[in-house]
């Protein structure tokens, strides 16, 4: 248990830190102040900053869910599930629906 608490942790701090990045590189381009880079480090960090928040987030669920019930095999088959479907729509979406 103490790994996942250590992943938890390491991808709250990927989160914030990708997060402020990727929000204060939004509302320069939004702003458009400096167009080039700044779109580019927009564009670059969505992926990464939902890996992160999902991995923030289902590490904080298997914890809340491992406080009230034993350790099953069937729970982080379902997390896993739920994570990859959660990576395959962020993917399908930053690939195949085009930005305005």
């Amino acid at each position: 248990m103490e790994t996942i608490k250590n992943i938890q942790k390491i991808s709250f701090f990927f989160f914030i830190i990708i997060g402020f990045t990727h929000l204060i590189s939004g509302f320069v381009v939004n702003n458009q102040y400096q167009i080039y880079p700044y779109n580019f480090i927009n564009r670059l960090l969505d992926m990464p900053f939902i890996l992160a928040g999902l991995f923030y987030g289902l590490c904080s669920l298997k914890i809340g869910i491992y406080e009230h019930l034993s350790r099953s095999k069937i729970i982080d088959a379902i997390l896993i599930i739920i994570g990859i479907s959660i990576i395959s729509l962020a993917i399908y979406i930053n690939l195949f629906i085009p930005d305005k």
